[in-house]
């Protein structure tokens, strides 16, 4: 979605007037946004998030999980926002007995996790989702800090929030975005601002303690399958058959 750009607007505006529906993986999308563009023909909205693949359910992680003196922070994905990625390794580099980071994934900024830091440790593409599980029972916290001076950011689900609670792995994610709101609703997570190192710092030694850590993993398991689990076969069949 570019919203900056005036004539991507107006050809969105021409489309949803000549189509039946649209699927959207965020309802934000919608509320901030499309809700706004402009009247068209566009019959229903429908919403396919970006929910974990039901071929994982018998791996959803129900059993205690222990949380040890140096906690573990877990990147995964696409390797691409630099701020958020800067940001955390400085921490990682100044605390280097009470966290280290395991990055997972692939992407432009990469060649950060590559020059030998003592605790920060680089495991480069993976397999989605056969290594899913994998991944997430290595870590204590999942780091889903993107830059919100993106509109895209702001709006956006990714997949980490669905994961994150599936595997019963907190999330730290950016401040003022859709995320964070149901992160903190949902409560297995809270937000981080990246504005400065020292407050970005002041946020992550905030929340990255073994009681803060267990009573969002207590919180991941009140969040059922139907909230995680992808039903996009059902959204499907309803917008085809309005």
């Amino acid at each position: 979605m570019n919203t900056s750009n005036r004539w991507f607007s107006i050809i969105e505006k021409v489309v949803l007037r000549v189509i039946d529906g649209l699927v959207l993986t965020s309802k934000e999308y919608y509320n901030q946004y499309y809700k706004h563009l402009g009247n068209n023909r566009v019959t229903s909205f429908h919403f396919i998030e970006n929910k974990v693949p039901k071929v994982l359910l018998p791996q959803r992680v129900k059993g205690n999980k222990k949380v040890t003196r140096q906690i573990t922070i877990g990147l995964i994905g696409l390797l691409r926002y630099e701020l958020p990625i800067l940001r955390l390794i400085k921490f990682v580099e100044n605390n280097p007995s009470l966290f280290s980071l395991k990055v997972f994934g692939d992407g432009p900024l990469k060649h950060y996790f590559k020059k030998g830091h003592s605790d920060i440790t680089y495991y480069g593409s993976f397999k989605n989702p056969d290594e899913l599980g994998n991944i997430y029972k290595q870590i204590d916290i999942s780091y889903v800090v993107y830059d919100p001076s993106s509109l895209n950011v702001r709006l956006a689900v990714p997949n980490k929030l669905y994961e994150s609670a599936f595997f019963r792995v907190p999330i730290l994610c950016s401040a003022n975005t859709y995320l964070s709101k149901l992160v903190k609703e949902w409560g297995i997570g809270d937000e981080v601002n990246i504005s400065s190192q020292k407050i970005f710092d002041r946020d992550m030694l905030k929340y990255l303690n073994a009681s803060w850590i267990e009573s969002k993993l207590e919180n991941c398991l009140r969040i059922p399958n139907s909230n995680l689990v992808d039903d996009q076969e059902n959204v499907i069949i309803n917008f085809i058959g309005e």
